[in-house]
């Protein structure tokens, strides 16, 4: 049987003020995708500081290390607990949402453990707004 180990190009940050599209594999995930193989929805605005928010829920959550962190931009990269497989994830602040990238950067299939991770997010930040709203 043979293995392979596919090496992706790495693609980050913001141009032209927007996250980057995903690149032509199923291990990405960005809310500025259409297709339903690579879009997700974009993230509700919690509370006054969105993007620490999300970085708590990622350091109490996974093994996380912060890349650059702006007042509306946040790059985290989580690894993979079984193999250690590092993922970048990228959050932008917009008007009223927050746009979401989260990519694998080797291999071609995640297993769709980006899509759950940002949605587990989801699940928390929907947590916290009802706690907000209490």
């Amino acid at each position: 049987m043979k293995y392979f180990l596919v090496l992706m190009c790495i693609t980050l940050g913001l141009v032209e003020g927007k996250l980057q599209p995903c690149p032509d594999s199923p291990n990405c995930v960005c809310s500025c995708e259409t297709s339903t193989r690579n879009g997700i929805q974009p993230l509700p605005l919690v509370g006054k500081h969105p993007l620490e928010l999300i970085e708590q829920f990622f350091a109490a959550n996974y093994k996380t290390e912060v890349i650059e962190k702006t007042p509306t931009y946040l790059h985290l990269v989580v690894s993979t607990p079984l193999l250690g497989f590092k993922d970048d994830l990228e959050f932008q602040l917009d008007t009223k949402i927050v746009q979401v990238r989260s990519a694998s950067r080797v291999g071609y299939y995640d297993f769709g453990t980006n899509r759950k991770r940002i949605e587990n997010l989801r699940k928390f930040l929907a947590l916290q707004r009802q706690k907000v709203s209490l």
